[in-house]
Parts: C-alpha cells; structure tokens; sequence
C-alpha cells in the first residue's frame, strides 16, 4: 500500500494541472482564451466611446452646448453597445463551447508525440504542464490578503489590525508596529503620505462642473472641461461618477451588466491611483465598482479613493463619504466608512501564508518523490526485460 501512495500523489497533481489527451477543455484551458476575447471586447467597445467623446469637442477643446447629444448620435451610429454585446456573447459561446468540446482551444494544442521523437523536451512539457502557470496557479493557493483599517488615521497607526468584523484584533502600540504600518503607507503614497489621505482632490466645483455638461440618457464618457485627468461617466441623467486620475492609460470602463433588475457599472482599474466621487439616482437598480484584479470595491452613493502598487502587493482605499465594501479574492470582504471628518481607511496587502506554503512544498516533496519512484521504476523494467 505504501508503494502505491506517491504513485496516486503524481496521478492527481498531474490530473489536476495539466491538460488531457482527450477531454472536455477544463477551465484552466479555455479561461485564457475567453479572457483574451472578453478583454478585446472591452478594447473596442472603449475605443468606440472615446471616438464618440472626442465627436463632442470643439476645435479649441471645449464641448460643444449639444455634446450629450453629438454623443448619443454617434454611439448609436457607431452602434458601441451593440457591437460590444454581440463581441461578449460570442466570447461566452466559445466558451462553453471550449468547455463541451473533446478538444482543446486554438490557443493550447497539446502535443502528443511520444518522448523518443521529442529527445529535447523536458518532461514537463511533455506532460502537457506550463511551468510558468502551473507556479500562478499555486501561488493563488498559498495567497493570503491581509486587512488593517481604521475610520481615524492616528487610532489606526496607533492602534492595531482589525478583523473583518471591525474588532480590534491585536493591539500592537509598539514603535516598530507603528513603523511597519507607516512604511506601508508611504510606499504607496510617498512621504507626504497624511496630506495626500486627508484631502480629497474631488471637491464641490470639480463635481458641479461634470455634471453642468449635458448628459444622455444611456452610458456615456465625457471630459470635464477645463481639466486634463477628470471624466464623467454617467449611465442617466442624475446617475453616474466623476473619475479623477493621471493613470488612465491603465484603466478601463467595461460594458455593463444587467442581472436580476440590477445593473452593474464597473470601472477596471490596473495601478495607480484614482478617486471616485459616486451620485446614484436609483441605488435598487444601479451598483457600481471598481474591480482591481484581486482587490475589488462595491459601492452605491459614496465618495472614496484607490491606490494600488503592484510591485509592492499593497492598495488603499480611503473613504469620505458614504461607505464601501472591499473584497478579495479569497472572498473576504470588510466595510469602511469615515469617522465624522476623518476618512476611513483600509489598507490590504497581499503576501504568502507561510503554512500554506508549507503544506505545498510537503505535496511538492510528495510529487517529486513520486516522479522519481516512477522513472527508476520504468528504468528497472526496462533493464529486466533486456536481460
């Protein structure tokens, strides 16, 4: 029986990870394609609204007194929701039909010559197993995201981390927590940290100036004039955001999804920094978001920032009106909102669990254990028979 127990670790690691010979396609297969496709879908569904934004300006630069308008002609005539709803269902049918399919995608075919004609391949390309994803996939597993918040700044460095029910866990008053905690702000904010959290860039004039530009009644993106990083996005006459950022090279407005009688809007956002200034007419029928990657924000009526840093696994979102729901991959969420004139702040950073860790390099160690037993194994098979 003890022999066997490797043998079974290697079977499932390999049925796990990797790609069959012949098979329905598995999610991990036909994922990468549907998000290629639904990412191109977004593409050109943004393309054609910045066209029809750019339809709406003047020569010099202002709008026209007509722009929503010169703006609702053009997306009709250029039919971007149209277009954009034929391109997702399209990508969702392939999708399920890559799921259904005995076959693999376009993307993906599986090489299925024995190792004799291919002497230069390694053996896990020729079990079909992509290093590269195969470590992405495991490093989701040992992923753990880590909340600290506060609705009041000094209390929140002061003080110490909170679970997700808003309790204080740990108080850690110590100088090196205090420190720790600092550091993680300032490698997001810089040094001037305090002064950049505590006053919003949104004010009343901004806001009053996006909404006094005529607004269609479906979706629409309009420059605020006068500014050079401030965007209306509306979905209605009254209903929709104001979207103040310098990263809009990295940030994306998807097409938005009905389900149930609620309409989603959702702005995806890849680094930096931006601030959100929320007005909902008809918060039954109407939700919006910002989506992170593995950081996402759920509001309704609310005035709030996110800065995120990639290369440091670290985002903030700071609250000033209202409040919002922040959730993670793993599916853990918490709320925040400000304390009287202070905002709130949540702060998630993402890091590896050292026992999750743990309890993958011991499979690992089992995997690799077992490979061996089976190559020394078929080795000494083959020796036996040539005797």
């Amino acid at each position: 029986m003890k022999k066997l127990i490797l043998p079974i670790i290697f079977i499932v690691f390999i049925f796990l990870l990797s790609p069959h010979v012949a098979y329905a396609g598995t999610d991990a297969e036909c994922r990468p394609v549907f998000d290629q496709d639904m990412k191109k879908c977004t593409e050109n569904f943004n393309a054609c609204i910045h066209l029809c934004g750019e339809e709406t300006k003047k020569p010099d630069g202002t709008a026209y007194f007509n722009s929503g308008e010169v703006y609702s002609r053009c997306t009709k005539r250029e039919q971007c929701q149209e277009k954009s709803s034929v391109c997702n269902a399209k990508a969702l049918e392939d999708f399920w039909a890559c799921r259904k399919s005995d076959k693999k995608p376009e993307d993906s075919k599986l090489e299925t010559s024995s190792p004799s004609q291919n002497e230069g391949q390694s053996w896990l390309e020729f079990l079909g197993i992509n290093p590269y994803q195969t470590w992405l996939r495991l490093r989701e597993v040992v992923e753990v995201s880590e909340f600290f918040a506060s609705g009041d700044l000094e209390e929140f460095l002061e003080g110490g981390f909170l679970n997700l029910s808003g309790r204080k866990s740990i108080l850690q008053k110590d100088k090196e927590s205090v420190k720790a905690k600092k550091q993680a702000f300032e490698s997001v904010f810089g040094k001037d940290w305090r002064e950049q959290l505590n006053q919003p860039k949104i004010d009343s004039k901004t806001e009053e100036n996006a909404w006094e530009i005529p607004v269609p009644k479906q979706e629409s993106v309009t420059d605020v004039p006068g500014t050079t990083d401030t965007k209306r996005y509306s979905w209605d006459e009254n209903s929709g955001v104001v979207v103040k950022s310098n990263d809009w090279e990295k940030i994306k407005f998807r097409e938005p999804v009905e389900v149930e009688g609620v309409t989603s809007h959702v702005l995806e956002m890849g680094a930096g920094e931006l601030e959100v200034k929320v007005r909902n007419s008809n918060l039954s029928k109407n939700k919006f978001g910002v989506d992170a990657g593995w950081l996402g924000v759920t509001v309704s009526r609310t005035h709030f920032r996110v800065f995120k840093d990639p290369d440091k696994d670290v985002a903030v979102v700071g609250v000033y009106e209202g409040e919002v729901e922040v959730k993670v991959r793993d599916g853990s969420t918490i709320k925040v909102k400000p304390d009287g004139d202070k905002p709130g702040v949540v702060v998630v950073s993402r890091k590896l669990s050292p026992l999750k860790l743990g309890i993958l390099g011991l499979v690992v160690a089992g995997i690799v254990g077992g490979i061996i037993w089976f190559i020394k194994r078929k080795s000494s098979r083959k020796l036996l028979k040539k005797k």
